[in-house]
């Protein structure tokens, strides 16, 4: 008869599980950027046993939470709220009025009760305008860009507004519903500028996206091989039988419809690239060689789909296209990921000014950090001189533009069995302060803005969830609810300045009618 040898297999499993505990005790390892992540078979027992001093900041219950969008009231515009919906008079909500001064600089936030929806402060301490911190010389960086603002609802200027970041902000997320309200607010139809192809086409909501027979170069991952990357950090080669088409969404109302579409890219040879709008005919375009960027322009398309295949190349670099209209304000999604904001070094300064010729900027936000830090960071004097060159380019690239850096967002790691932000979380914001302040420029507190310390947590256990399980990037809900609290604070900074220039022409309307009455009588 054979030996039973059964008892192995349980000495084996009590091995296993000896073993896996004894991970508990392993230290969190950062290799390079990257987290070698920890084990702890207990962390779902523990977050039980602690959930009750967990800090969730919204200190409302998450199943009466009707829609997180901040209303922001806006003050000389007729009280509205902005949301993806629409545009709609905050005061004919029921059960809500704004009754002082300190209470229209509160942020707001719907929820569901008995008496079924109803308007709340966030919170009585929180005013917006903390979160915005001007740098520069004279306080007032935004001066220029604010001047477009008035200019654009006279419908005597059109803005553009580039948006630099990470994997944050990509597939529109945060920028589509800031995009969206400006655009309520101030007018324009088109998502504008979109590149030739794109790792998160798939998922982006704002615009239809399919491509196929390109070559794609990014800063990230080909900074060893020369290329002219465009202003968003990337570039594009034809490969046969290529072709790109966009589609127009038509649950968007500012992006239902294709109105103007500009094309950018260069070509050291004469050639020919082919379109069509909708279903139409295939159409030509000469390419006239140049060594310079190159926009071509179609005006009053009014489609809603539009393709485009190019002949096979390897010089001819091509970049996006754009989709705008002729009035009204736009923001360029310029992110990528993996990019810690360090790669738009790679980025000529030749590029960016060429680039700014045909779009004129006037606000870049940069909004980085979050490949920058890991969970065991401690010194992030590498980062802050080099970031600093970076935007002193980008200073004489847009000298028209203000600039506005945007901290880095919460991020949270396990610790000790529980999701808790990064401890090098707020290092970063603070880096990220010096570095605004050292360069003179806007600086945003987007960690702030989210909730501070613990607020990733909030957003990952919201119901419905605002940001998704690895603890780092917002979904659509989540880049909404954000996006209008900088939108709030935005509105505040440029209410600030109208009312300074109001009283600023008050005084010299008062000072002429002064000197008019000392004038002798003739």
């Amino acid at each position: 008869m054979e030996e039973n040898k059964l008892y192995k297999t349980l000495i084996i499993c009590v091995l296993v599980l000896g073993s896996l505990l004894l991970c508990n005790f392993i230290p969190r390892v950062t290799l390079r950027g990257f987290e070698l992540k920890g084990i702890d078979l207990l962390a779902d027992i523990r977050n039980d046993l602690n959930s009750e001093e967990t800090n969730h900041h919204l200190q409302i219950p998450h199943s009466n939470v009707f829609d997180l969008t901040y209303l922001p009231y806006f003050r000389g515009f007729t009280p509205y709220l902005t949301a993806s919906q629409g545009i709609s008079p905050l005061f004919a909500q029921s059960g809500f009025s704004v009754n002082s001064e300190s209470a229209k600089k509160q942020l707001i936030f719907r929820e569901k009760g008995k008496q079924g929806v109803i308007l709340k402060l966030l919170s009585p301490d929180f005013e917006v305008g903390s979160l915005f911190r001007d740098y520069s010389p004279d306080g007032n960086s935004f001066r220029k860009f604010f001047k477009v603002l008035n200019d654009i609802k006279r419908g005597d200027e059109k803005g553009r507004i580039a948006f630099f970041g990470d994997s944050f902000i990509e597939g529109d997320i945060f920028c589509a519903d800031l995009r969206n309200s400006l655009q309520d607010i101030f007018g324009g139809n088109g998502v504008g500028f979109v590149p030739i192809t794109s790792e998160v086409a798939q998922y982006r909501i704002t615009i239809g996206h399919t491509f196929s027979g390109f070559h794609s170069y990014s800063v990230v991952n080909k900074v060893n091989t020369y290329e002219p990357f465009g202003p968003g950090g990337y570039c594009f080669t034809t490969l046969q039988d290529n072709d790109v088409t966009y589609s127009a969404n038509p649950k968007f109302k500012h992006l239902d419809l294709f109105h103007d579409i500009r094309l950018y890219y260069t070509s050291p040879e004469n050639t020919i690239f082919k379109y069509r709008f909708n279903n139409s005919d295939l159409k030509e375009v000469k390419i006239v060689s140049s060594d310079r960027l190159q926009q071509k322009e179609f005006k009053g398309v009014n489609a809603s789909t539009v393709s485009f295949s190019f002949p096979a190349s390897d010089t001819l670099k091509l970049y996006g296209a754009s989709f705008e209209d002729s009035t009204g304000i736009y923001v360029d999604n310029f992110g990528l990921r993996g990019n810690s904001g360090l790669g738009l070094s790679h980025i000529s300064e030749g590029m960016h000014l060429q680039f700014n010729q045909y779009r004129n900027y006037q606000l870049i936000i940069l909004q980085y950090g979050l490949n920058v830090i890991a969970p065991d960071t401690k010194d992030l004097g590498w980062y802050v001189n080099p970031m600093i060159s970076v935007i002193e380019r980008l200073k004489r690239c847009y000298p028209e533009a203000a600039i506005l850096l945007m901290s880095v967002s919460d991020r949270s790691t396990r610790i000790d069995g529980q999701y808790r932000t990064m401890e090098s979380v707020p290092l970063m914001v603070e880096a990220q302060r010096e570095i605004a302040r050292k360069t003179q420029i806007a600086f945003y507190n987007l960690f702030e803005a989210m909730g501070g310390e613990n607020s990733m947590v909030s957003f990952v256990e919201s119901d419905p969830p605002l940001a998704n399980k690895d603890y780092t990037h917002l979904n659509y809900l989540g880049g909404r609810r954000v996006a209008g609290v900088f939108l709030k604070s935005l509105i505040h900074e440029f209410q600030k300045y109208n009312d300074q220039n109001k009283k600023a022409n008050d005084a010299v309307s008062a000072l002429v009618v002064s000197t008019d009455q000392l004038r002798p009588a003739s």
